[in-house]
């Protein structure tokens, strides 16, 4: 494989030992992994990429994204907090 794309919508599918594992495993092997979750991306670091929506990005750094440039400062944050290489994200604010 090339990748591994781990798609938490929590509901105890992924747990801890599972997490770890394919996180452990994917850089051993020098592999893609990519996480698509809901709500606690806190289980998540080091990744390749993330995928979280808004009020999960919120939920993450602590405050509210309403326009264009608190999207820059949170994706900024996430990269700080989580480590991944990449975010992916489609904010639903409404910025003119």
């Amino acid at each position: 494989c090339d990748a591994i794309l781990l798609s938490d919508y929590n509901i105890g599918t992924l747990t801890e030992n599972v997490i770890n594992c394919a996180i452990e495993e994917a850089h051993k092997y020098g592999k893609i992994i990519t996480v698509d979750a809901q709500e606690n991306l806190g289980r998540y670091s080091n990744v390749t990429c993330l995928t979280p929506n808004q009020p999960d990005a919120e939920k993450a750094v602590g405050y509210s994204i309403n326009n264009f440039d608190d999207a820059i400062r949170a994706g900024k944050d996430l990269l700080k907090i989580f480590s991944p290489k990449s975010i992916i994200s489609l904010p639903s604010y409404n910025d003119p």
